[in-house]
Parts: structure tokens; C-alpha cells; sequence
């Protein structure tokens, strides 16, 4: 008898596209069940999550099942992935990673040896999970609040990023599947506009091209490339267990899960 994959799907997280996904789901075969915790879940494998990184992330840690969760967090911390990829090929080409507490107490040590000029950074957190949102900050007027220390978290040694400010034109996601870009989106704050994309595009291609010189974070996950100052760029990897999909076609995101899971 051939084996069904059960979906958990995290309930009210992606409420706008969470219907779409059910239907890909049933018609692909798969089966589906709504949680909003990890509470007294009985998972039968073959399963997989998708919903909120957070428990996303729990997931990873505790479960048994097979896969349980695309959410290798440990692979998706930028300092393990960024020094994969050649410098030319990222938005960020001058990157300095630091904690919270050494860069607040001398910005301009930070960045000298990083060498990185102006005034206006970017900071993002190193950690996928982002105990923070990346921001645009004065450099030398930062202090640990800035960074939402004792809101989101309290360690003063929380591991960030700080890169020169770039300018971002357009944005896409893409589901990779191993080193083969499966479907992908326009990445847009307004939904509406979200739009899905197609091979033979210039995103595409250049999704193509970086999936082929990396090394999978996970079997299946998530790739955001942007345009800036007229270039396609590598913008950050993400986990697909607990990324918002946007426009992506839900169809060939659900044959490739059950392809990744079935013919492991």
C-alpha cells in the first residue's frame, strides 16, 4: 500500500492563502490536520509542518517523525550559509557579524574592520528564527534598545549582522527543491500585487544559477532574490516549513514535498 503524506498545517497563519494550500493537498493525495500547538499531537509519518517559524523551529527539536519539519535552523543562520556564496553574488558584500553588546559599545571599531562606510547600517539578526526585524539604524547613536533587547530578547551577546544600507527595488521567493527551483513569487508587502513568475525570466535564471552552487540548507526551502542598483542579487535563505508563500503555485509546492518525503 502506498503511503499518504499527512500535512500539520499551523491554523490562521497564512489565513489568506491557507485554503489554497488544502486543496493542493487534497488533490495531491496528501491529508491535512489544523494545530495551533504542539500539545498532545499524535504525528504519523510520513508528515511535514507548515505554519509559524516558531513552531517550526520547536518541531525541529522535538519530533521523531519523518520529516516532521523542513527546519534546519541551524543551516539557515546567515554566518553558516553567506560564506557559501561568492561575494559578488549577495547584496551584502561587506558583512560583519558581532553580537548585540560589542557593536553597541563601539559602532565605529565594528565598522572599520568590517569596512563598511556611512552612517545609515543595516542590522539583522544572524538567527533565521529573527528575535528581531532587520532595520535601518544610525550607527552611532545605536543602543542595545534599538535592537528590541528586553522586548524580544535578553541576551546582550545575541549574534547579528550588520552590512552597509542597500537599496532594494523588487524582491522575489522561490521554492527550491535540492538544487532545482520549483515555482516562485513577486515578494510584496501588498498581497495584492504579488504575482507568480516563470523560467526564462531573469529571477528565475539567477535563482537557477545560485541553487546549483549550494549546498541545500534543507531538502526543500525557501531563496529571496531582489534587484538593486540594477542587479540581481542574492538577498537570504529561509526555511519552507515556516515561510509565507505568497503567489507561489501551492500545486507544485505540494508534488515536490511529497517527491522530497516519499522518495527518501
Amino acid at each position: 500500500m502506498s503511503l499518504i503524506v499527512n500535512w500539520l498545517l499551523e491554523k490562521d497563519i497564512f489565513p489568506d492563502t491557507e485554503e489554497e494550500l488544502v486543496h493542493a493537498i487534497e488533490k495531491n493525495g496528501g491529508r491535512y490536520k489544523f494545530c495551533r500547538s504542539l500539545e498532545n499531537l499524535i504525528l504519523n509519518s510520513p508528515v511535514i509542518f507548515y505554519g509559524s517559524l516558531g513552531l517550526a523551529a520547536e518541531l525541529h527539536r522535538k519530533t521523531k517523525a519523518t520529516p516532521g519539519v523542513f527546519c534546519n535552523t541551524k543551516k539557515f543562520f546567515c554566518s553558516q550559509w553567506y560564506k557559501t556564496v561568492p561575494k559578488n553574488l549577495l547584496l551584502q558584500d561587506k558583512i560583519l557579524f558581532t553580537n548585540v553588546s560589542d557593536f553597541c559599545r563601539d559602532p565605529g571599531l565594528c565598522l572599520q574592520t568590517a569596512g563598511i562606510v556611512g552612517t545609515d547600517i543595516f542590522v539583522r539578526p544572524d538567527s533565521p528564527l529573527k528575535p528581531f526585524s532587520g532595520r535601518v539604524i544610525n550607527a552611532y547613536k545605536v543602543k542595545p534598545q534599538d535592537l528590541d533587547f528586553g522586548f524580544y530578547y535578553d541576551d546582550l551577546k545575541l549574534p547579528i549582522v550588520v552590512s552597509e544600507r542597500k537599496t532594494v527595488e523588487s524582491e522575489w521567493r522561490f521554492v527550491i527543491k535540492g538544487d532545482q527551483v520549483i515555482t516562485g513569487s513577486g515578494y510584496r508587502k501588498n498581497r495584492k500585487k504579488d504575482c507568480q513568475i516563470y523560467p526564462g525570466s531573469a529571477p528565475w535564471k539567477f535563482a537557477c544559477s545560485i541553487a546549483k552552487q549550494l549546498t541545500p540548507p534543507d531538502p526543500l526551502y525557501i531563496m529571496d532574490i531582489c534587484e538593486s542598483s540594477g542587479s540581481l542579487k542574492l538577498l537570504e535563505l529561509n526555511p519552507f516549513s515556516g515561510a509565507d508563500l505568497y503567489s507561489c503555485d501551492r500545486n507544485l509546492i505540494v508534488q515536490a514535498v511529497h517527491c522530497t518525503i516519499l522518495d527518501a
